[in-house]
């Protein structure tokens, strides 16, 4: 299949359950076989996970709403009912050989209601470990979105949305919000979205390594926090500004130097990143999971091309992680991995309600994605991730603990840190 046009409707799986009569699921699946879309590398580990049952939680999308004011639940129920016509990946199932998907014209958001006795953090922690609980598994036919309202009173609600990470990567939550608000008002002003079935049917997948057998859980990953407060932002931005470059290149120069400084690694060692995977400007607006982990190179290469290039070291990185369009390569399975989560949050505010993104305090304020980035049963040797929070960046430093010893850590934070600092 090549696009969104080659899928089966709604009407047609009817008239092909009737005409088959009792014939075995296996059959029909075997006639839909040729309606289906590709499987990329992440889809294959979701599955690896799934099947040894290990890092469940990493593949799952989980966000809690507090929403004060008069919200109207039928609305909230056509504006997802809208969404999933706007958004083909909200209608993507897994097919029955569970390597590739199936395009239903026709999809569902289910939207449960409950009832909560207070709207506050303690409950919406709850309600996001009951979420947590209850895992999307990539499964043929199965939903892979989910959602809750909970009614405290008529101007009191807690939403919670739960997604498989299989179809919603980061970047595409904000677009989801906002769609989502523009619905509920009643407008149409969004334009058109992009296709995931469309973007994943021109993609050029790699063939699926071979199935890791036995995976096991493994010890679960060091971390440490990593904050940058306001005024260093500031100055990496003016810094940005003054020679050309960006935050992400900045950033990333200054953990892979502290690394070189501190000497836990080999110099040849690998550097990941993700690449946010949108090939057209079509798929700015669309939601699916895009993203692909690049190769950008051999630690000490980086570092000493951008001694060479100076200020022009943007240039050198910046065509180390462009990937060529369409093609893909299996997950990494060792070195270190740099993410910035710089993906646009939704803007829109729904009409005459606040609303508050609640967190789950038990769980790290940057989502850990050491090993959801990694071949199952694998993981890399250190990662950080920084995102925007406020005013400043949070950041969260993972590692095997296995192969490097926490102090060992904490010297690279303390050197990222200082090579901050130094930013003037």
């Amino acid at each position: 299949m090549t696009g969104a046009q080659d899928h089966t409707s709604a009407y047609e799986l009817e008239r092909l359950l009737t005409a088959l009569d009792g014939q075995a699921v296996d059959e029909l699946f075997a006639q839909l076989s040729t309606m289906t879309l590709p499987f990329l590398p992440i889809h294959h580990e979701i599955v690896e996970r799934q099947r040894a049952q290990i890092r469940l939680g990493t593949d799952q999308l989980h966000f809690a709403f507090r929403i004060v004011g008069p919200l109207d639940p039928l609305r909230v129920l056509a504006a997802q009912r809208i969404l999933v016509e706007r958004h083909d990946a909200l209608r993507l199932v897994a097919a029955h050989g569970m390597d590739s998907f199936v395009l239903h014209a026709d999809g569902d958001w289910p939207l449960a209601r409950g009832t909560v006795s207070d709207v506050d953090q303690e409950t919406a922690e709850r309600l996001l470990r009951d979420a947590r609980a209850a895992p999307l598994a990539l499964l043929p036919g199965a939903s892979l979105a989910r959602s809750t309202l909970h009614r405290m009173d008529a101007e009191h609600h807690i939403l919670v949305w739960s997604f498989s990470h299989a179809v919603v990567d980061g970047w595409s939550l904000g677009t989801l919000w906002d769609d989502f608000v523009v619905a509920y008002r009643g407008g149409s002003e969004s334009p058109a979205a992009g296709s995931y079935a469309d973007f994943l049917g021109r993609q050029r997948v790699v063939e699926p390594p071979p199935s890791a057998a036995h995976l096991e859980a493994q010890a679960a990953p060091g971390t440490l926090e990593v904050r940058i407060d306001e005024s260093a932002r500031a100055r990496i931005e003016e810094h940005c500004r003054r020679v050309d470059t960006t935050p992400y290149l900045v950033l990333l120069d200054s953990l892979l130097r502290a690394i070189e400084e501190c000497e836990i690694v080999s110099p040849d060692v690998r550097v990941w990143s993700p690449h946010a995977g949108r090939d057209s400007v079509d798929d700015a607006a669309a939601v699916g999971m895009f993203v692909r982990v690049v190769d950008v190179g051999g630690l000490g290469a980086l570092v000493r091309a951008a001694d060479h290039e100076g200020a022009h070291a943007r240039t050198v990185l910046a065509r180390l992680l462009q990937p060529a369009a369409g093609a893909w390569s299996p997950m990494p399975e060792d070195g270190v991995l740099f993410v910035l989560q710089n993906a646009p949050g939704g803007a829109e505010a729904l009409p005459d309600c606040t609303v508050d993104v609640m967190r789950d305090r038990s769980q790290p304020e940057m989502a850990p994605v050491f090993e959801f980035y990694a071949r199952s049963g694998s993981r890399f040797l250190l990662s950080l991730t920084l995102g925007y929070r406020g005013t400043g960046l949070v950041g969260l430093l993972e590692y095997d603990g296995r192969r490097l010893p926490a102090a060992a850590v904490d010297e690279v934070a303390a050197a990222f840190q200082r090579r901050l600092a130094a930013i003037s």
